[in-house]
């Protein structure tokens, strides 16, 4: 009976010991894709904000005026080759720009790759586009098709969007659409 007991004591302790591993086990996440993603969504959710293009450009003057004057964005602010706000009247090195809630910047080449020696050697235009959700595409088309460079007209998406496309003076591609029902 004594070793029944004993056997019956070990045997609860290998289940304390192992539930307790267990448990830290899926506390900590360890060894378990589906709780370790779920952890880093977890905490990305709650850290990261927005997305602000930071865009290469040979010219921000040009670019600011290009996206006020054709895009219909407002200017931010700005800073300049005396590390001033653009009252000086010399060539603008930075700028942020905002349409609604679209937000980007624009850093004249030679100051990117000051600050990120990595941009040294690329073309100013990048490898990505940006899509601007926005609402009255059609409308917002009329304005600005005889502004811009058009690369594709106004169309019905398969996932049922209006949605142009259009080439900025640095050659970004941008996309405006309008998913009905959001």
């Amino acid at each position: 009976m004594q070793k029944l007991w004993g056997l019956l004591i070990l045997a609860m302790g290998v289940t304390i010991v192992t539930l307790t591993v267990f448990n830290f086990l899926k506390c900590s996440n360890y060894g378990s894709n589906q709780s370790s993603n779920e952890s880093i969504n977890h905490l990305t959710t709650k850290t990261m904000k927005k997305i602000s293009p930071n865009m290469m450009v040979a010219d921000v003057n040009a670019t600011v005026d290009y996206y006020k004057n054709n895009l219909g964005f407002k200017t931010v602010m700005v800073i300049d080759e005396e590390k001033g706000d653009g009252a000086t009247g010399k060539p603008l090195v930075w700028a942020m720009l905002k349409n609604g809630e679209v937000e980007i910047m624009l850093q004249r080449q030679d100051g990117f790759i000051a600050e990120l020696q990595d941009m040294k050697g690329r073309e100013i235009g990048g490898t990505f586009t940006l899509y601007i959700s926005m609402q009255d595409t059609k409308d917002f088309y009329e304005k600005v098709k005889n502004k811009v460079e058009i690369v594709k007209d106004l169309h019905k998406t398969w996932y049922g969007a209006d949605e142009f496309v259009i080439k900025d003076l640095n050659g970004y591609i941008l996309y405006f659409a309008e998913v009905q029902g959001e």
